[in-house]
């Protein structure tokens, strides 16, 4: 194939040129299958080398992980499990030593060569194609020793060496899967970063008062979480709350966009005032921004959990302008991260009503409390003496005094609800209700069950025993005794179970 000249478009929709020199020829040998491949494969390979970040980019990226700065730490501490030092721990990642260009060309070639059309036979070529990256690597950990790996370094030592690198090297391949399936799209804590240095203003009117709204349904969720949380944490919520708020008055002489909050107010509503504002707009914009369908697809079905979790992190300099008394540390984090979360709740809550309105309404999925609610609305009109003089199901189900008074439901209606529904699901019985439907369904069981059995078997007294010595010559009369003394210890034990059924 001709080499690959003039910009090229990414998948982010740039047109810079490819600034690694890609020569086909360099890169693949006259003898290599590919170079005898069909144009279609040829152009599937370049693309797939195109679409990837140069070998130094992905480097760095491994240079960062948690992965390699845990090996760096354990060799500065100086442990003694770890045999590799802080200078070949750096080696590894030098492409004067490791030809990590050869490998990543090797990979790239070897998922052109496992392209398929159709999802079945994509599935088993996936996994060939992680069968040739495994053989790969078993070329890829012998010939890579640095200049100081001789015959007298140890053999432990150069298995370690060959473990690294092969963790980097399946840690480099998982980069280049999420480049070529995510396309240019970074990771979510580099594109919170990006988005809130940029900073983001809506124009509409309307989507700001909407915004201005919910900062004061924020700060009203601060103040529950103020009654509900620890008292290391209440004094900082509480610096919020105080920092945060502003009167009617100077919101409208801030020109605050506080028309919603004025429509909607029948009680004292918060106002925010202008730094609360602007710190709900930025949050805003990071979900604005990234939940999407798409990035839905990139990042998975945990996307508002990790774009909170990032946030948490990248807000916290924002945050230090609330609190107006010194609190530590970890008090700061855990109080912003409990608002970040609360504000993740609401947006992604949101997200699948929206979700939801455009799929349509799917009546076999729908929610049990939707069921429940319909079906209390449906037997509301019933009464008590109806036209057909049954009592309505609420009385049917309802527990009457006499049991209320019985010890057996003093018992029951102290146990958890849990328990309860494990004992009606022991009984066969429905599960649904109050604590109370649940303990006279359990009693109205059990009466049944007694009923079916007949009368409980009542003890006899016993009967005076003649003592007899043991080791007479009377050995009639003995075991005689001893026959007895077992026949009424069975009886008991049948009367006390029946008693404890």
């Amino acid at each position: 194939a001709a080499p690959v000249e003039g910009p090229f478009r990414r998948n982010n929709g740039s047109t810079a040129r490819h600034t690694r020199p890609f020569r086909p020829s360099s890169v693949l040998p006259m003898d290599d299958p590919l170079s005898a491949a069909p144009e279609e494969q040829q152009l599937y390979f370049f693309d797939l080398v195109h679409r990837v970040s140069r070998v130094e980019e992905l480097l760095l990226k491994l240079k960062d992980s948690t992965l390699y700065k845990c090996w760096r730490t354990a060799a500065k501490a100086k442990i003694k499990t770890r045999l590799l030092s802080i200078e070949e721990l750096s080696m590894l990642l030098d492409t004067g030593v490791v030809d990590w260009d050869d490998l990543l060309m090797r990979y790239l070639e070897s998922i052109s060569n496992r392209q398929s059309f159709s999802e079945t036979k994509a599935i088993e070529q996936s996994h060939c194609q992680i069968d040739d990256f495994e053989a790969m690597l078993v070329d890829f950990q012998k010939g890579n020793y640095p200049e100081g790996f001789d015959e007298n370094t140890s053999v432990n030592k150069k298995n370690e060496w060959r473990s690294c690198l092969v963790t980097l090297a399946y840690e480099l391949s998982r980069h280049v899967n999420l480049e070529l399936s995510r396309g240019s799209a970074g990771s979510l804590p580099t594109r919170i970063r990006e988005i809130l240095a940029r900073g983001w203003d809506t124009e509409e009117q309307l989507h700001k008062e909407t915004i201005y709204y919910i900062a004061g349904a924020v700060m009203r969720s601060i103040e529950k979480l103020k009654d509900v949380s620890k008292d290391v944490y209440v004094n900082a919520l509480k610096d919020i709350l105080l920092n945060a708020v502003t009167s009617k008055s100077n919101a409208q002489n801030a020109a605050l966009p506080s028309a919603k909050v004025e429509e909607k107010e029948k009680f004292d509503l918060y106002y925010p005032n202008e730094k609360f504002y602007a710190l709900v707009l930025k949050i805003e914009s990071v979900f604005h921004q990234l939940l999407s369908t798409s990035n839905l697809a990139h990042y998975g079905t945990t996307l508002v959990a990790d774009i909170t979790h990032a946030l948490s992190k990248g807000i916290m300099g924002d945050m230090d302008a609330f609190f107006s008394r010194s609190h530590s540390d970890d008090v700061k984090i855990e109080v912003t991260r409990r608002i970040i979360r609360s504000y993740g709740r609401l947006r992604g809550k949101d997200f699948v009503r929206k979700l939801a309105a455009r799929e349509g309404v799917k009546h076999h999925e729908t929610m049990r409390s939707a069921l429940g609610t319909a079906a209390a609305i449906a037997s509301k009109g019933k009464s008590k003496g109806g036209k057909d003089g049954s009592s309505s199901k609420k009385d049917r189900d309802s527990p009457s005094n006499d049991i209320e008074d019985s010890r057996r439901y003093e018992y029951l209606i102290r146990q958890r609800k849990p328990t309860l529904v494990a004992l009606c699901r022991t009984k066969k019985l429905p599960i649904s209700g109050t604590k109370k439907v649940l303990v006279k369904r359990i009693i109205d069981k059990e009466a049944e069950e007694l009923e079916a059995r007949g009368p409980a078997v009542v003890a006899t007294p016993r009967q005076p025993l003649r003592r007899i010595e043991v080791g007479s010559e009377d050995d009639s009369d003995y075991e005689t005794y001893l026959s007895t003394v077992l026949g009424e210890m069975e009886e008991e034990e049948k009367m006390l179970v029946t008693e404890f059924e």
